[in-house]
C-alpha cells in the first residue's frame, strides 16, 4: 500500500486491471516486480490481429538485422555517430554491437521499413499499457499516455523513444549486459535465443524468464523503467535485469550470436509533467516530481544517477567511479 512521507495513514491499494497481452495471472507481476509476460501466441482471443503482426514484425525486423550485423565492419561503421550508444551502431569487442534508432534518418536500407513497422506496433502496445497502469492507480486516464504519444511512432524528428537491436557474441557463460534498470517508462523485449534474467525480489535472485518461454517468438518481456517509477510515485517498481550468455556444446563450431530488439518508450523531452494530473488517493500527493519539470530535465536527474551499461568498459568504470 502507498503512503505518503507525512502521513501514516496508507493509500488504497493498486487496482487490478487488464493490460494488452498480458494473461490475467501475469498481469500484478509490472507492478509488484518491476516486468511481466506478453503473449503472442497461442494467439489470445483478444486482440489477436496485434499480436499476429507483432509476431510477423518481430520476424521481419530481427532478419533485417542479423543482415545488418553480418556485413564488413567498414559498411557498419558509416553508420556510426559521435553520440556513440545514444545513435547509430556501436560496437564493444568481446561484448556486443548494436545499432541503435531514435529517428527515421540515417538509417542503412535493410533496416528502415521493417525497423518503422515494429517500432509503430511497439509504441501502439505500450501506450496502451500505459492506460492500463493509469486506470490501476486512478491518475487521470491520459495522463500517462500524453507523456509518451509523441514518441510512439518513428519519425524524422530524433525522440527520447529507442529501438535498439544486439547482436551478443559468443556462447561461453557469461554476464553480456550488467545488471541494471531501464530509464524510460517500459520496455519491450524480445531474444532469439534465452538471455534475458529479470530481478525476482521475492527470491531475491535474477530469474532466467526467457529459459521459461518455450518458443521464444511466443512471448516478449516487458520491463518497467525510472521514469514510470517517478510518475507513480514509486507505486510501480523499475524492473531490475541483465543479460547472460548461456554455454553451448563443445561441439558447436561455427561461430554463433544471440540477437535481440528492445524497444524503449521514454516521456516526450518537451512535455511539461503537471502533478496533479497523477494524484490520487491510492498514489497520494507526488513526492518524486516537482510540477513544472518537462520529461526532459526528468530524463537528465535519472541518467545523471546512473551509469550507461551500453558504454564501453573504460567508459562505465570511469562514470561509476565519479557515482561513488
Amino acid at each position: 500500500k502507498a503512503q505518503d512521507a507525512h502521513s501514516s495513514v496508507p493509500h488504497p491499494p493498486i487496482h487490478p486491471v487488464n493490460l494488452p497481452l498480458v494473461l490475467p495471472h501475469h498481469r500484478y507481476n509490472l507492478a509488484a516486480q518491476g516486468w511481466t509476460t506478453v503473449t503472442l501466441s497461442p494467439q489470445p482471443v483478444v486482440d489477436s490481429q496485434r499480436a499476429a503482426d507483432l509476431q510477423s514484425a518481430i520476424a521481419a525486423l530481427f532478419a533485417a538485422a542479423r543482415v545488418f550485423f553480418d556485413r564488413e565492419p567498414e559498411y557498419k561503421a558509416r553508420f556510426s555517430t559521435p553520440e556513440l550508444s545514444e545513435e547509430g551502431y556501436s560496437a564493444i569487442p568481446g561484448e556486443k554491437e548494436f545499432f541503435t534508432l531514435r529517428s527515421s534518418t540515417h538509417l542503412p536500407d535493410e533496416l528502415a521499413e521493417p525497423a518503422a513497422r515494429y517500432w509503430a506496433l511497439a509504441g501502439e502496445l505500450l501506450v496502451d499499457m500505459l492506460d492500463g497502469v493509469s486506470a490501476s492507480v486512478d491518475i487521470q486516464p491520459d495522463a500517462l499516455r500524453n507523456l509518451a504519444q509523441p514518441c510512439a511512432t518513428l519519425s524524422t524528428e530524433r525522440t527520447a523513444t529507442m529501438l535498439r537491436m544486439f547482436r551478443y557474441e559468443g556462447w561461453e557463460d557469461k554476464i553480456v549486459a550488467e545488471p541494471h534498470c531501464d530509464l524510460g517508462l517500459l520496455s519491450l523485449v524480445v531474444g532469439d535465443a534465452p538471455g534475458l534474467e529479470v530481478w525476482n525480489g521475492l527470491e531475491n535472485a535474477f530469474y532466467p524468464v526467457e529459459r521459461t518461454y518455450g518458443r521464444l517468438d511466443d512471448k516478449m518481456t516487458v520491463l518497467g523503467g525510472r521514469q514510470l517509477q517517478r510518475l507513480t510515485n514509486g507505486l510501480y517498481a523499475p524492473g531490475g535485469h541483465l543479460v547472460r550468455s548461456y554455454p553451448q556444446g563443445k561441439s558447436e563450431e561455427k561461430k554463433r550470436y544471440r540477437h535481440s530488439i528492445v524497444f524503449v518508450l521514454r516521456a516526450h523531452y518537451p512535455v511539461v509533467i503537471q502533478t496533479k494530473a497523477l494524484e490520487s488517493e491510492i498514489t497520494g500527493s507526488q513526492q518524486l516530481i516537482p510540477d513544472g519539470m518537462t520529461a526532459r530535465e526528468l530524463f537528465l536527474a535519472i541518467k545523471g544517477a546512473h551509469y550507461n551499461i551500453n558504454a564501453g568498459m573504460k567508459d562505465r568504470e570511469e562514470q561509476k567511479r565519479r557515482m561513488r
